[in-house]
Order: C-alpha cells, then sequence, then structure tokens
C-alpha cells in the first residue's frame, strides 16, 4: 500500500469515529442530559487519557515553557467553548444541521485572512464565501419543508462553535509549529477540563451517573476524541494539508447517514443543497488555489522547454 492511500484510509478513519461521536451525543441527549455536562466530562476523561498516555511513554512531551502554557491555554479556552457550543447546537438541532454549521469555520478564516490580514482576494476565495453565504441561507432556514421551525439558540450555537472552531485553527499555528500536536492536545484538553471546574466540579458532575451514561462519555472520550486524533495526526504525515481537509470532510456524510439510520434525522431539499454549497466551498478554498499553482507551474516549465 502507498503511502497517500494509507493516508487517505487513516483520515476517512478519523472522520468516522468523529462523525459517529455526533450521534451519540445526541443519543445521550435525547436523555435529557446536559450538552455542557457531556462536553465537560468527555474533555475532563480524555485530558486524563492523554495526561496517562504521554506519562507513561512520552514524558517530556508534559515539558512546557510557562510562555508556552500560556498559550496552550487560550487555545484550551477556545476548545472548551467550541465542544461546549457545538453539543449544544446538536442537542437544539440535529447532528447533521450542527456539523454543517460548523464547517463554515475554513470560510470564516477565508474571510478574516482577506479582511484583517489583508490577503488578496482569489477567485476561489471569493467563490467559496459565496457558495458558503447561500447554503448557509438553506440549511438554516431551508427546514420548513419537514415542518421544522428554526431554533435561534441552536443556530447561533453553532456559528459560535464554527468561530471557536476557526480561532483554533489560527491561533493553534502558534502553538503547534513550537510543540508537538499531543502536547498542544493534551494541555489544552486540560485546561478546558480545569474551566468547566469552575461550572460544574467533578464531585458534582460524575455524582449519581447511571452505568449507560458512562459508557456513553467513555466512548466519545476515546472514540469520538483520543482515537481520531490519532488516526488524524498519522495521516497528516502522508498527505498534503489540502488532501487531509478534503477528505476529512467526509466526516459530514458520516455524521448525516449516521443520524439518519439511527436516529432517523432527514434533512429537506434545500439543507441538502445547502449543505452541498458547503461542501463545495470548503473544497474550492482547499484545491482550487493549489491546481491553479500546479497548472502554472507545468505552464512555466513548458516554456523553459
Amino acid at each position: 500500500m502507498d503511502n497517500k492511500t494509507k493516508g487517505a484510509l487513516l483520515i476517512i478513519a478519523a472522520a468516522f469515529f468523529w462523525g459517529i461521536s455526533g450521534t451519540v451525543a445526541k443519543m445521550i441527549f435525547n436523555t435529557d442530559i446536559d450538552p455542557i455536562e457531556v462536553s465537560n466530562m468527555r474533555i475532563s476523561l480524555a485530558a486524563v487519557i492523554c495526561i496517562i498516555y504521554l506519562a507513561m511513554g512520552k514524558s517530556s512531551l508534559l515539558q512546557v515553557s510557562s510562555t508556552g502554557l500560556k498559550r496552550i491555554a487560550i487555545l484550551g479556552i477556545s476548545m472548551a467553548l467550541m465542544q461546549g457550543s457545538y453539543y449544544y447546537a446538536i442537542a437544539r438541532l440535529n447532528v447533521s444541521l450542527a456539523i454543517f454549521i460548523q464547517y463554515l469555520s475554513p470560510v470564516i478564516i477565508t474571510a478574516y485572512c482577506t479582511v484583517v490580514l489583508k490577503e488578496k482576494m482569489t477567485m476561489s476565495r471569493g467563490a467559496a464565501l459565496v457558495f458558503a453565504m447561500i447554503g448557509s441561507y438553506f440549511i438554516i432556514f431551508g427546514g420548513g419543508d419537514l415542518g421544522v421551525e428554526l431554533n435561534i439558540d441552536g443556530v447561533a450555537a453553532g456559528l459560535i462553535s464554527a468561530l471557536c472552531s476557526a480561532f483554533y485553527i489560527i491561533y493553534g499555528q502558534k502553538c503547534t509549529g513550537q510543540y508537538n500536536p499531543w502536547t498542544v492536545l493534551t494541555f489544552g484538553m486540560a485546561t478546558g477540563a480545569f474551566i468547566y471546574m469552575f461550572i460544574c466540579p467533578p464531585w458534582i458532575l460524575w455524582a449519581g451517573r447511571t452505568s449507560a451514561e458512562l459508557l456513553f462519555v467513555g466512548y466519545l472520550a476515546v472514540f469520538g476524541t483520543v482515537v481520531p486524533f490519532t488516526l488524524y495526526l498519522n495521516g497528516f504525515r502522508y498527505l498534503a494539508p489540502a488532501a487531509v481537509n478534503i477528505i476529512g470532510m467526509s466526516e459530514t456524510v458520516i455524521a448525516s447517514i449516521s443520524a439518519y439510520v439511527i436516529l432517523g434525522e432527514l434533512l429537506s431539499a434545500k439543507q441538502i443543497i445547502g449543505a452541498v454549497l458547503i461542501v463545495l466551498a470548503v473544497i474550492t478554498i482547499q484545491s482550487f488555489d493549489y491546481i491553479m499553482e500546479f497548472v502554472s507551474k507545468k505552464t512555466q516549465l513548458k516554456k523553459e522547454l
């Protein structure tokens, strides 16, 4: 098996676990458990697992300077907000809507780079922003065909999750450029868990939980966080970033299919169109510039020959 195929399979496997975890979370919320509490338990348990894993064989990755800790702590705050708002969106909307709204983050990053950083507005960026705006309108307001009323706070939570995800990606480059991704993930989640302690202390959070709730949360911590992140990191070694992000879009498809099969959740025709446009926007951002650059290089090479 060549490296590209191996990398693609690893990314698809990571997307599978992340996609299924949204449906598992919705199953928990249907039992009337608070989504913020689930986010708290997930991030706390995942942090403990990562700390133990690194302490047992890679303790050097737990050594971080005070400056590094401050940067990662900021990242951890955004991670806690991102997960909490995403789970709240799933609880108030459905799995498919929540994940497609969160996947607006690459478009938000593009807008930030264009408006704030004054980067050039390329054809691909302009097209992607148009696709995203139209797609967002359809996916948010297109539920009327199914008799579903618009849930404002759910949509707001989804948009907050997308904003936090965009911040996490932009700011995270400052951290991952200096530290191993496992270090960033572990200390980031530990920071998030620490913040959640002030919302609901562990002795209250974990008290009286049923075995079913603990099983679901354990799944989210292990198979919704640690396992897919490990697969993703390994897949990233074999593929270019653009390819990773495009293949990673399979998470949205997996989440929608699993939500339909397990929970019976549906999207209207307009929402499906909106979802396709959002996916198209992300793929356009990630691939078009690379394709044009490749074509330009090939053309230049032919001229030189």
